[in-house]
């Protein structure tokens, strides 16, 4: 064949590219990788770019001594979130505000405390510990970064538990939301509590 006619470079390109897309499409995942971890890092990669969202649910936490719940309204913005929780039955509300500056714990009776993070703010004013800053990972299925962590995955690459910062985490359901799977249900438990978390609504902006 004569390479050096119009049609003759086109079909070598041709064939070239060919062969060059198909040697890609066949190139075999690293020995010892399972799809379901293949997974799981193109899962990390995507959820971590998800950094705005709405959320609203109920929160309930339990101890050996006391319990409460409310409804739950979680918007996010960045490093920037607004946290409303509501008791039912007139039994007062909070509302979390805050970002990397600071935070601010504004209560139904007119209160307002200030502290540099919100888990130690809810801890003082609630008396039962919400891990507020590792359920901005946990919320959307991943674990908190540069801290030890056990996990399974199920067969699409998603957390079924967690086991980190002194907390068990179980996934329990995840639904489709524009287009990724997030978490709607999702139970916490450590030594002296257990919190559980139902969110009806995952909008993702």
């Amino acid at each position: 064949m004569n390479f050096q006619t119009g049609e003759g470079r086109s079909l070598w390109l041709f064939a070239a590219l060919a062969w060059l897309l198909g040697g890609c499409a066949s190139v075999p995942a690293p020995l010892g990788v399972s799809e379901e971890t293949q997974l799981w890092q193109q899962r990390q990669a995507d959820l971590a770019r998800l950094d705005h969202w709405l959320i609203t649910g109920r929160i309930g936490i339990q101890s050996a001594e006391t319990g409460w719940h409310a409804t739950l309204h979680w918007r996010q913005a960045g490093r920037d979130f607004n946290i409303v929780l509501n008791a039912p039955l007139g039994q007062g509300s909070a509302q979390l505000q805050g970002n990397s500056a600071g935070v601010e714990l504004s209560l139904s009776d007119g209160q307002r405390l200030h502290a540099a993070d919100p888990d130690s703010l809810l801890d003082r004013a609630l008396g039962t510990p919400v891990p507020v800053s590792a359920l901005y990972y946990w919320v959307r299925g991943l674990p908190l970064p540069a801290r030890p962590a056990g996990f399974e995955l199920d067969g699409q690459g998603r957390l079924l538990w967690l086991e980190q910062a002194g907390w068990r985490v179980d996934f329990r359901r995840y639904e489709s939301v524009q287009g990724r799977d997030l978490p709607t249900k999702i139970f916490l438990d450590n030594e002296e509590y257990k919190v559980r978390l139902v969110l009806d609504s995952w909008t993702p902006s």
